[in-house]
């Protein structure tokens, strides 16, 4: 029997990432592009990560609805239709950042869906035994399909641009390519889902510990969370306004490709190195990341390479420390802590991050980028400070 799951796991987890990076990495650059500032673009595109926090607090009633295979096939044939309206958007008289933003927060309410809908009819289809397995098999396939995304999409809307000369034109065809592809997918699950029972929800933590786990995660995420959209916004800016003036097929290649392939690589090492005694050693290395920056401002790469290194050890850090927020995740998710594969981290990890994500446009802005990035490594001190005073990992241990 374990051969079919090859029919539809791969397949289920490449196709959920697709929109999933859309949302979370290239949305910045459309909001860009197409001439919202940098604070108004990390704010709408922080906000893109509330429908993953309001799905984590709604799973008790999403689960009820139960019948997943059906879910995901909804979800995704609703995905398929915003990814063409937002082409449809960019060749509309009156786009503006507004609607942008708009049938962004569609997509991203309908990608927080298709990844609960997807996790638990994961659950329900395979046997307690093959989970393991599988998961690993999933986590790669979601990569790959990021790095792909990311990297091979922006590139491909570098090129049109240059070819068609027209921004807005250039990302209408790529969010039609990327809409055809979801289609193929679509059509594919309708026939190679098999049938599942339904899976019991997992038992929820009372509100004072998911709130005490949430401010942990905050806390160690805040560094992250500065830095998550200010490092695009670095490569993306200008040389005369103090970034370093990359073009989108440069972007896509040193941190869509390099530097997802670093994270992956960081997160499987760290995921499998995991020990709760390790984690003030992970913790430190989650907040090394904006040093890497820091030393960018001060001896700006001259060349891809250089450039695909710095991204490369950024995101090799952050994925090595990420683990570190196993424990906390584990009593908002209600599972065990061995149980979480890294992508049911998205819809905590995305709550954690949303102001700082939010913010850090207005925050360049009014600091430049050399400052920024220094008080955002300097802010991991104040982070490991308050963990340490609140107790709240052993806190969150014993409960």
């Amino acid at each position: 029997m374990g051969w079919r799951h090859w029919l539809w796991v791969p397949s289920l987890f490449w196709a959920g990432e697709i929109p999933v990076t859309l949302i979370t990495f290239v949305a910045l650059l459309m909001f860009l592009q197409t001439g919202a500032s940098p604070a108004l673009a990390t704010l709408c595109c922080g906000c893109l990560f509330l429908p993953w926090a309001l799905g984590a607090l709604l799973k008790g009633k999403l689960a009820a609805l139960s019948r997943y295979r059906r879910q995901i096939q909804l979800a995704e044939l609703a995905m398929v239709v915003a990814l063409m309206l937002l082409a449809l958007s960019f060749t509309w008289r009156g786009f503006s950042p507004l609607w942008l933003f708009a049938l962004l927060l569609l997509l991203s309410l309908l990608c927080a869906w298709h990844q609960f809908a997807s996790r638990r009819y994961f659950l329900s289809a395979l046997r307690q035994q093959e989970r393991r397995l599988w998961r690993r098999i999933a986590m790669f396939f979601s990569q790959v399909s990021a790095i792909l995304t990311y990297g091979l999409a922006l590139m491909l809307v570098g090129a049109l641009q240059v070819l068609w000369r027209s921004i807005r034109l250039a990302w209408a065809q790529g969010c039609y390519i990327a809409a055809g592809v979801l289609l193929l997918f679509t059509l594919w699950h309708l026939f190679s889902l098999p049938a599942a029972g339904d899976v019991s929800p997992s038992p929820s933590r009372g509100g004072r510990h998911r709130l005490l786990a949430l401010l942990s995660l905050f806390l160690l995420l805040l560094p992250q969370g500065l830095m998550f959209f200010s490092r695009v916004l670095f490569l993306f800016t200008p040389v005369s306004s103090g970034g370093l003036g990359c073009t989108l097929q440069e972007i896509a290649f040193a941190q869509g490709a390099v530097g997802v392939i670093g994270f992956s690589l960081g997160l499987a090492v760290g995921g499998g190195l995991y020990r709760e005694r390790l984690f003030w050693a992970m913790a430190v290395s989650l907040c090394l990341s904006p040093c890497v920056y820091v030393f960018m401002v001060a001896l700006p790469p001259r060349s891809l390479l250089r450039l695909s290194l710095c991204t490369f050890t950024a995101q090799l850090l952050f994925g090595f420390g990420l683990p570190a927020c196993r424990q906390f995740l584990c009593h908002l998710g209600g599972g065990s802590r061995g149980g979480h594969a890294a992508h049911t981290y998205i819809p905590f990890v995305s709550a954690a991050m949303f102001l700082p994500c939010a913010l850090s446009g207005w925050l360049v802005g009014a600091l430049g980028f050399g400052a920024f990035f220094a008080v955002d490594a300097s802010l991991a001190l104040l982070s490991w400070l308050l963990l340490w005073l609140t107790g709240a990992r052993r806190k969150c241990h014993e409960c």
